[in-house]
């Protein structure tokens, strides 16, 4: 038997908007962000995606275990493992390191070919690369290797929700229940074209153990019924989606062709 926050309404059909008429709500989104008053708790300002990765993974955070996110190409750690790679070296020894960095992974597509770029500290080509991008996804987490899967998963810097079927009249209702304290307020609200993104910041990286997993994913999956409602979205079936799911990211593209507008939370 579901239980009640997992029963939906009887299904309405999702409108369907021309490409001109999800711009045009776009740009209302934006501008309804951009002009909150004064005496809301949700005070937004843009910022682009520098500063988005920076909010994300830069921020002032418990130090955990000596772990730093992004790798510096320059770090004695990456020169010591690039000397062994270079070397030919299959097993390369990881002994002597001051300290594990892990970075942040991007998967795109190009071209009908998927790809992963790995994201080091001040990483102006990556910033480069991803502008107006068609398709780009970064989650929330720092990752060993070049991958971005789940073995290679190691910290959750937030927690991040993708909020589907959300017009103008739905993000109205969103910040309200936001200030009423019915849904709970985000420090990162990105307008990704027909939806909302919302992450809420961690005090502290977790690490992704494996046992950990289980219950990260069931706190979001709550936290998704709490956020994704008969108010805040038109769509009546909610999305439940893992702790490792990635996000397009602000300066790519949305779906029908629009820079994506992030703002952070004061």
């Amino acid at each position: 038997r579901p239980s009640d926050e997992d029963r939906v309404a009887p299904k309405i059909p999702v409108p369907v908007k021309t490409e001109e008429e999800a711009r045009r709500e776009y740009e209302e989104k934006c501008r309804y962000l951009e002009s909150l008053p004064q005496t809301f708790q949700l005070d937004l300002s843009e910022i682009d995606c520098r500063e988005f990765v920076e909010w994300i993974f830069e921020r002032r955070v418990g130090v955990v275990r000596d772990v730093i996110p992004f790798e510096d190409e320059q770090s004695a750690e990456y020169q010591n493992w690039l000397q062994q790679k270079m070397a030919g070296k299959k097993q390369i020894d990881y002994r002597g390191y001051a300290c594990w960095r892990y970075n942040p992974v991007i998967f795109f597509s190009e071209n009908g070919k998927n790809g992963h770029r790995v994201m080091f500290k001040d990483d102006e080509d990556t910033f480069c690369f991803l502008d107006n991008r068609q398709f780009a996804l970064l989650s929330p987490i720092t990752y060993v290797g070049r991958n971005n899967t789940s073995i290679n998963a190691r910290y959750l810097y937030a927690m991040g929700f993708d909020l589907d079927g959300v017009g103008t009249r739905q993000i109205k209702k969103l910040v309200w229940m936001m200030q009423d304290g019915a849904v709970p307020m985000a420090n990162i609200i990105t307008n990704s074209g027909h939806g909302l993104h919302l992450y809420y910041l961690l005090e502290e990286p977790v690490p992704l153990y494996k046992e950990n997993l289980p219950l990260l994913n069931k706190l979001k999956h709550g936290l998704t019924n709490v956020i994704w409602n008969d108010r805040t979205s038109f769509i009546d079936d909610r999305q439940h989606q893992g702790v490792l799911q990635g996000f397009r990211l602000p300066g790519t593209l949305t779906k029908f062709g629009v820079p994506i507008k992030s703002y952070h939370n004061a």
